[in-house]
């Protein structure tokens, strides 16, 4: 089973069968080597400051999961397109399902600005901008037509102070 947060993903697919007594040491030379590329990718992921830390991965992580089962917690502010929103209507706007899909390959970038002057960053903060919309899309590219960016505004203290939708294409 792989490690982390793609266990429960992998765990929810048909077609994964776990192979326990298999390790790297097994594989094929050019699945060794693909490991070791991928792993020089992500070494330099960091070099502009913007790769996710644990923390920062698993507070995505499980709003997608509580937002999955209808319980998501929402701060007291919500944006569409730099509009205040209501929580009901930030709520019909997230269902889950093909139009808000995410999964461990979802497309997370950390930077700091929301791109809305009227969605301040607090001091020390940041923000996790999550690509959704259609699985495919949201899996598959970050600058797709028609597709929405979930920014989660984050304090200096890890905490979402603020959720923004922004509609992008």
């Amino acid at each position: 089973m792989p490690p982390g947060r793609f266990a429960r993903f992998f765990g929810q697919q048909r077609w994964y069968a776990p192979q326990p007594r298999v390790s790297e040491a097994d594989l094929p030379t050019v699945a060794r080597e693909n490991l070791r590329w991928i792993e020089e990718r992500l070494g330099r992921c960091d070099e502009d400051g913007s790769r996710l830390s644990a923390d920062e991965q698993r507070l995505v992580d499980d709003w997608f999961d509580a937002n999955y089962l209808g319980r998501a917690p929402l701060p007291a502010r919500l944006y569409d397109n730099c509009q205040a929103i209501s929580p009901s209507e930030f709520r019909s706007r997230t269902q889950t399902g093909a139009s808000f899909g995410y999964s461990p390959r979802t497309p997370v970038v950390r930077t700091e600005e929301t791109g809305c002057a009227e969605i301040p960053l607090p001091p020390g903060g940041h923000v996790l901008s999550v690509s959704v919309g259609a699985w495919l899309t949201a899996e598959r590219c970050q600058e797709c037509e028609g597709h929405q960016i979930l920014q989660l505004v984050v304090d200096s203290d890890g905490k979402v102070v603020a959720l923004a939708l922004v509609m992008t294409g």
